[in-house]
C-alpha cells in the first residue's frame, strides 16, 4: 500500500539521474489539486494529461516548495494516485459498506472494519476516516470530466481547439507560460493552509462538481442487481398471489367409493380438499387404507358431535 504520509518516487528525472523525489502529503496535495483545477476549468483538452501539463505543475510546485520535481516525476505521482483512486473505488463496493459523501468516508460498522483491516492492515488509510484528497482525484481521475463542459457550436469548438493547441506549442517551444490560470488556482488554494505535511483536500480550494459520468458508473452495477432483485420479487408475489386449484380430476371418483363413510362425511372432506388443493394432491397418491386414516381424522376433528 500507499503511504499517505511522506513517501518517495523512484522515477529518474529527465537528466537520467536517478533522484528520489520525497513527496509530503502537502506536495501532494498541491499536484492534486493543479490537475484537479486543469480539469474543472476546463484547460485539459482529452481525458488524459499532456507532457506541458506535467511541465506547468513540476514548474508550480518547484516555484511553491524551492524544489528541482521534473514532469517525469509529476507523471508518476499522478500513477500512483490513480492506484489510490482505484482501491478507493474497490473498498466502496465492499458488501455492507456505507458511503459518506459529504465528509467523503467509507464507513464500516467496528466488527466488520475490525475483520477487514486484520487481513488487509493497509486499507486502514481508507476505512472509516475521511479520504484525503478524495474529490481532487474524481475531477482528476473519472473519465469524461473533461468532456462535461456544455456543448459549443462547431466555430466555437475550432476557435478553443486551435487556441489549445497554438498556446500548447508555445508552452513546448519554450515560450508564454500555458497554463497560467491553472498555476494561479492551485498556489491560490494553498494560501490560506499551512505549508507544512497536512496538505489535506479541506484546504480552500472549492469542491469541484460532482462527477455526473462517475456516478453513474458507480451506480450502474448497483441498479443492474436492484433490477433482478424487484424482478424476482414481482414472480414471487404474482405466483403467491395465484389461487392453487389444480385438484385431481378423478378425486371425487376415488373418494366415494371409500369404505365405511357416510356420503355425507365424503362430501364435506371433499369440498375441504377442493380448498386446499396441495393436500388434495397428497391425498390423492395414498393407498386406500392411509385415505382412510385420513379421512377419519378430519370427520373426528370437524364432524364428530
Amino acid at each position: 500500500g500507499m503511504n499517505l504520509g511522506q513517501h518517495a518516487d523512484d522515477m529518474p528525472g529527465n537528466n537520467g539521474s536517478g533522484k528520489q523525489a520525497v513527496w509530503t502529503t502537502a506536495m501532494s496535495s498541491f499536484v492534486l489539486k493543479f490537475m484537479a483545477n486543469l480539469v474543472t476549468s476546463g484547460t485539459r483538452a482529452s481525458n488524459s494529461f499532456r507532457q506541458v501539463h506535467h511541465k506547468s505543475c513540476a514548474k508550480a510546485l518547484n516555484e511553491r516548495f524551492k524544489l528541482q520535481v521534473t514532469a517525469a516525476q509529476i507523471s508518476n505521482h499522478l500513477r500512483k494516485w490513480k492506484r489510490i483512486w482505484g482501491r478507493v473505488n474497490k473498498l466502496k463496493n465492499l458488501s455492507g459498506a456505507l458511503w459518506d459523501e459529504h465528509t467523503c468516508t467509507i464507513v464500516l460498522d467496528q466488527e466488520h472494519y475490525a475483520s477487514h483491516v486484520k487481513d488487509h492492515h493497509h486499507d486502514a488509510d481508507f476505512l472509516n476516516t475521511p479520504i484525503k484528497n478524495y474529490r481532487e482525484m474524481a475531477s482528476i481521475f473519472v473519465k469524461g470530466m473533461a468532456s462535461s463542459r456544455p456543448a459549443r457550436s462547431s466555430n466555437e469548438s475550432l476557435a478553443r481547439d486551435v487556441l489549445e493547441n497554438g498556446i500548447e506549442n508555445e508552452n513546448v517551444n519554450g515560450g508564454t507560460d500555458l497554463i497560467a490560470k491553472g498555476v494561479e488556482g492551485a498556489a491560490m488554494s494553498f494560501t490560506n493552509t499551512d505549508e507544512g505535511d497536512s496538505g489535506d483536500s479541506s484546504g480552500s480550494l472549492p469542491p469541484p462538481p460532482r462527477p455526473k459520468k462517475a456516478k453513474v458508473k458507480n451506480d450502474d452495477s448497483l441498479l443492474c442487481t436492484m433490477t433482478r432483485v424487484l424482478d424476482r420479487l414481482a414472480e414471487a408475489i404474482e405466483k403467491c398471489s395465484r389461487r392453487d386449484t389444480d385438484v385431481p380430476d378423478d378425486l371425487w371418483a376415488n373418494m366415494k367409493g371409500l369404505p365405511g363413510f357416510e356420503q355425507e362425511h365424503l362430501a364435506h372432506y371433499y369440498a375441504y380438499l377442493c380448498e386446499n388443493a396441495h393436500v388434495a394432491r397428497a391425498f390423492d397418491k395414498l393407498s386406500v387404507p392411509h385415505k382412510t386414516i385420513w379421512v377419519n381424522r378430519y370427520i373426528k376433528n370437524h364432524l364428530s358431535a
